[in-house]
């Protein structure tokens, strides 16, 4: 038969034939026919392929060799065993498998295959030569390694690589074992001055140290940042082949091997330019310091990052820091200041600086905060340092101490505000005096009189409108003082400005002349106080322009920027500019103008314009006025605005019709029952009131058996004798989960105040409470805002 193994024929080559001739019969299915046994039981457990093939063709595969190649066992059946072996492989895997088969050692070798899918596979195989039937077959196991030559592949590429990045590397890098050089690159060669690799290798790292000393305390800092861990970094002299000395940067890296035990990784740089440069910037700093030590102002330089690398005499005596301990620390931590107004950090001065590669002035009003807690008005700039014109090394910062100044301006200040008050209170004296004399007339008149009804009732009428007057007055004197805060809504600023000026001019020989644009944006304000402001400006300019003519009002809308010199918060404003004819102001009145009862008027008060100032101020805004004798005076306002399409919700209030709803107060003591009881009645609401926690159950649950269930529930939590807040909320709950309960006590420090939701409650108040707090609360609850 073609193919048969033929008695003293080659050794298994007609097993391993490309051109090996179909058998008559189709072959063994591992999964048909395979042998029953313990033999056969063994093969299906290994992680191997096995085959069996004779005449060149596969006779059995198991299911293992199915899954490696991909083929199934009808494909494989019958098929040359060498089809499945790349075609670069095929005559090295024919001849391997020969050579094993003559030579009977079942010695592995590596091969690659085509799975059925085309993707190529490694396989690790062995053969040994079989009976089967009686002829000459070939058994084979056949193993997957793709995955382990891809890894060996992906290492010894890593190698090459680590082997290339060492050799190109500019740092001297060496291997070390127990002191002794194991290994080392081309740079530490040069850096050292000597030949080559090999003369480096074997040399005790000790011969390149200047002293015996040098080398023990390397030694020791050596360790010491091991036993905590960390790689150990140094600067140190070492010694050169040829005996010249350099400064040197050492750092050293533990390196453990399973064959050698501890060895060390060693980087070496040369640093020589970098020390010499650093001992040239020494003597800088040193001539620099005696320079600055001799300057009024504080002068403190930091780095790109912000550390401080210089600080001269003053600023040591005004930050509290001295030199030697503020050099390589956040400028923020000695250098610590803030806004005076709302005591907030200026945060990162040096990174100001830098973004924006300009001179950056510290705003006015800023506090120093030095190291002892002293406070101090400083001014001053902060400059990047450059280099070439064109990188920045660093910054500087050069301040001065305001506190003496400051002293100054407060002392004139307050000279001033003496002066003000003093004429306060001799208009307030004067005018209430006259006020009064007004009241007390009209009351005698009226004594004099009561049989006269008419007259008395006229007297009387007087009287009330000399009250009247007074409490005008009082109410100027609250808007001017800490009082009257603004009630505010969205407002039309153009209508207010027209229907204001339009009543004030009413009668009088002067003409209002308006530029207002159309879409002028609408303002969050007080109407009244704000109509009371432009009231009293055009009053001004009325009063000036005596002979008549002519007063231009303009709006307009402004974006006010940041670092703004107006005392103001940067966004959107109206600006309002009212300007008159008249004669002006003299500049000498202009320093008083705000001041309260300050007036050049006979019959004045002086509270026009130190009302408009405070009204307008409450509002977020600002006034200015400018004149100038003989040619007029121009006022004009900011005014916080809306911008286009914003809108802001008019303030509300709480009326009984919108705030019906159904309670159950409980308290023990019945004053706090009986007020809270009309508070709540006053706005609407059914209150029903218990006087312990027993009782505000029962209350409780009848109301809900009857329809009528309450929306809130107000529980005292000590109740002495009786079941307090915190039980009967415990019995409430069971009854209806989703009761909605306030807590009130006043033990404000109890654990159920702080934690009421823990206990079952929505919210808490604390006595004594007012009715605003109180609505406030359950305003919340009942709208849903509560959780």
């Amino acid at each position: 038969m073609k193919g048969e193994h033929k008695k003293g024929g080659k050794i298994g080559e007609d097993q391993w034939s490309e051109r090996s001739e179909p058998q008559k019969t189709k072959g063994v299915s591992y999964n048909q026919k395979w042998p029953e046994g313990l033999f056969s039981q063994l093969i299906s457990a290994l992680p191997v392929g096995v085959y069996v093939v004779q005449d060149g063709r596969f006779q059995i595969v198991s299911p293992r060799f199915q899954a490696i190649t991909g083929y199934s066992d009808k494909d494989l059946l019958g098929m040359v065993c060498l089809q499945i072996v790349h075609p670069q492989d095929r005559a090295a895997v024919r001849d391997k498998a020969v050579s094993m088969l003559k030579s009977g050692q079942c010695t592995p070798y590596e091969f690659r295959i085509l799975t059925k899918q085309g993707k190529i596979r490694w396989i690790m195989e062995s053969v040994v030569s079989i009976d089967l039937k009686g002829k000459k077959a070939t058994l084979g196991n056949f193993m997957d390694i793709t995955e382990r030559k891809r890894a060996q592949e992906a290492l010894e590429q890593r190698e090459a690589l680590l082997n290339a990045v060492l050799s190109s590397s500019p740092l001297g890098v060496a291997l070390v074992e127990v002191g002794i050089i194991q290994w080392t690159n081309e740079a530490m060669v040069e850096l050292l001055r000597c030949n080559r690799p090999i003369d480096l290798v074997g040399k005790n790292v000790q011969e390149f140290f200047v002293s015996g000393e040098d080398y023990r305390r390397t030694e020791e800092e050596i360790y010491a940042g091991f036993r905590k861990g960390r790689r150990s970094e140094l600067d140190l002299r070492l010694k050169r082949f040829d005996g010249t000395v350099f400064d040197a940067h050492l750092k050293v890296a533990p390196f453990e091997s399973k064959e050698k035990g501890e060895m060390f990784v060693a980087t070496i740089s040369d640093v020589s330019w970098r020390k010499e440069a650093e001992r040239t910037l020494a003597k800088e700093k040193e001539r620099l310091a005696v320079t600055l030590s001799s300057i009024g102002d504080g002068v403190i330089s930091t780095d790109r990052n912000g550390a401080i690398g210089l600080v001269n005499k003053t600023a040591e005596e005004l930050t509290g820091w001295e030199e030697g301990k503020a050099v390589g620390k956040s400028l923020d931590e000695v250098f610590y200041v803030i806004n005076e107004g709302t005591g907030e950090p200026y945060g990162d001065l040096v990174k100001k600086v830098l973004q924006g590669r300009a001179i950056v002035n510290l705003p006015a009003g800023t506090l120093l905060i030095s190291k002892d807690r002293q406070r101090r008005p400083i001014e001053g700039t902060l400059s990047p340092i450059y280099v070439n014109q064109s990188e920045i090394l660093g910054s500087v910062i050069v301040f001065r101490d305001l506190s003496e100044r400051r002293r100054l301006e407060e002392e004139v200040m307050r000279m001033q505000k003496l002066e003000a008050i003093g004429v306060m209170a001799g208009g307030i004296a004067h005018d209430f005096n006259n006020l009064l004399m007004g009241i007390v007339g009209y009351i005698t008149l009226a004594r004099m009189n009561i049989e006269q009804r008419d007259e008395t009732l006229r007297c009387l009428e007087a009287a009330e409108k000399a009250c009247m007057r007074a409490k005008e007055l009082a109410q100027k004197l609250v808007v001017f003082s800490k009082g009257g805060e603004p009630i505010r809504e969205t407002v039309s600023m153009a209508k207010l400005l027209k229907d204001s000026i339009s009543l004030c001019m009413s009668g009088s020989n002067v003409k209002a002349e308006f530029s207002l644009p159309e879409d002028l944006w609408q303002v969050y304000v007080d109407e009244g106080q704000i109509a009371q402001v432009i009231h009293n400006i055009v009053q001004n300019a009325l009063e000036s322009m005596g002979e008549g003519g002519a007063i231009f009002v303009k709006g307009e809308n402004v974006q006010i920027p940041p670092r703004e010199s107006m005392p103001i918060d940067p966004g959107p404003y109206v600006k309002i500019t009212i300007q008159d004819h008249g004669p002006g102001i003299p500049s000498e009145h202009m320093a008083k103008i705000f001041d309260p009862f300050y007036t050049t008027k006979e019959m004045g008060r002086g509270l026009g314009l130190s009302i408009c100032h405070s009204i307008v101020k409450k509002h977020g805004g600002h006034i200015q006025v400018h004149s100038r004798p003989g040619c007029g005076t121009e006022v004009s306002l900011y005014l916080p605005a809306l911008e286009a399409g914003e809108t802001r919700p008019a303030d509300e209030s709480f009326t009984p019709s919108s705030f019906g709803i159904r309670v159950l107060l409980m308290d023990d003591e019945e004053v706090v029952r009986e007020t809270t009881r009309q508070i709540l009645a006053h706005f609407g609401c059914d209150v029903d009131c218990a006087a312990e926690g027993s009782e505000a159950i029962d209350l409780y649950k009848k109301a809900k058996q009857w329809g009528r269930p309450y929306d809130v529930v107000i529980l005292d939590l000590t109740v002495p004798g009786g079941m307090g807040g915190k039980e009967t909320a415990v019995e409430l709950l069971k009854v209806d989960p989703e009761v909605k309960m306030i807590v009130s006590s006043g033990y404000a420090n109890d654990p159920v105040m702080s934690q009421f939701r823990q206990y079952g409650f929505k919210a808490a108040i604390a006595k004594p409470y007012n009715m605003d707090e109180l609505i406030e609360v359950m305003r919340d609850l009942t709208s849903g805002d509560s959780v």
